[in-house]
């Protein structure tokens, strides 16, 4: 007699693998669920190849290449940019290339090329805005959202590619040749699309333009705010800076709202009445300036660290009938 013992009988086995097969998928859908920037993105274009053939043959009015085209991966980036590496490398580095040109008239002037692909334009976008410079200048036929220039560089996010083009000088001559070189590259990729509706949230007069940013974790030094979008609002000449985090539904956004609210309070804010005509509303006095953060629908929102109340007050409604208006276009209503 053979004995059973230790053994499954055969239907009992068929209905184990059947739950867990269920669980299995299960737990890929709670997964897929988590919203990402990064995963909602149209897939880029231009490969390595395409793109070094692109800026191997751009050069610049009057100006020529002196060097070789350099590229790094993500095992020898420190070597080029020493301890800014591992940032990079953490948001979706993919290759860097550089190379350097110099003017034909004057070889003191001369600017190197960073051409950063980081894989997908929200790791471009991340890199580009939170890194701005303070002294952030308009680049004439750029979104000031997505290029600028300070006195001897220019900076510029394009599909999924980072660019810094950084100038030995201050100088015309340099800047209009980084300027060329900027409009050329743009102008030799597809013009992708970002993958990112949320931008169209921060629309209107109020909005100051070039303001956006993209955190794809950690925002506002909050473990909960990936994938965070910021920008700044100019109310009664008040800047005040607002923020919007989607996420998969409106209930995690709820639950969010509480875990931001607990974080303000754990590390020294204090609750702060406030007259806000939203639901659900919380506000802290955060050594001083003001936190606001609500939800509407699937998006987390608020203002961050205002220093005049009425302005944040005023900011956060603004920002509140937008998101309105953005859950009621997605619902078709």
């Amino acid at each position: 007699m053979v004995s059973n013992q230790g053994k499954w009988p055969r239907h009992e086995s068929v209905i184990s693998i059947f739950l867990f097969a269920v669980l299995f998928l299960i737990g890929l859908v709670i997964i897929s669920a988590q919203f990402d920037f990064r995963k909602n993105a149209v897939p880029a274009v231009a490969g390595p190849e395409d793109i070094h053939e692109l800026i191997s043959g751009i050069s610049p009015a009057g100006f020529k290449a002196i060097s070789e085209i350099e590229e790094y991966n993500a095992d020898n980036l420190y070597e080029k940019i020493d301890g800014k590496a591992p940032y990079y490398t953490e948001t979706g580095f993919v290759k860097l290339f550089t190379r350097w040109l110099v003017s034909e008239s004057d070889e003191n002037l001369m600017f190197e090329f960073y051409v950063f692909d980081m894989g997908l334009f929200a790791n471009a976008f991340c890199v580009y805005s939170t890194q701005k410079r303070p002294d952030a200048q308009v680049l004439p036929a750029f979104n000031p959202d997505f290029g600028y220039r300070t006195e001897n560089a220019v900076f510029f996010v394009h599909g999924k590619y980072y660019v810094e083009l950084v100038g030995s000088a201050v100088s015309g001559e340099l800047l209009a040749a980084q300027k060329d070189f900027a409009g050329k590259f743009r102008d030799g990729l597809p013009d992708e699309k970002t993958g990112m509706p949320e931008f169209s949230i921060f629309v209107g007069e109020n909005l100051v333009a070039g303001s956006i940013k993209l955190y794809l974790s950690a925002g506002l030094g909050f473990d909960g705010f990936d994938n965070t979008l910021t920008a700044v609002y100019k109310i009664d000449d008040k800047e005040t800076t607002v923020f919007v985090s989607r996420r998969v539904s409106q209930q995690q956004a709820k639950e969010l709202v509480e875990k931001y609210y607990e974080f303000l309070i754990d590390v020294g804010g204090k609750n702060k009445e406030l007259d806000l005509p939203i639901e659900g509303a919380k506000a802290v006095d955060f050594y001083g300036p003001t936190e606001i953060v609500f939800h509407k629908g699937n998006f987390v929102a608020g203002i961050h660290e205002a220093e005049d109340e009425a302005a944040a007050v005023k900011a956060a409604v603004l920002l509140n009938d937008i998101l309105e208006k953005a859950n009621h276009d997605e619902q078709g209503q």
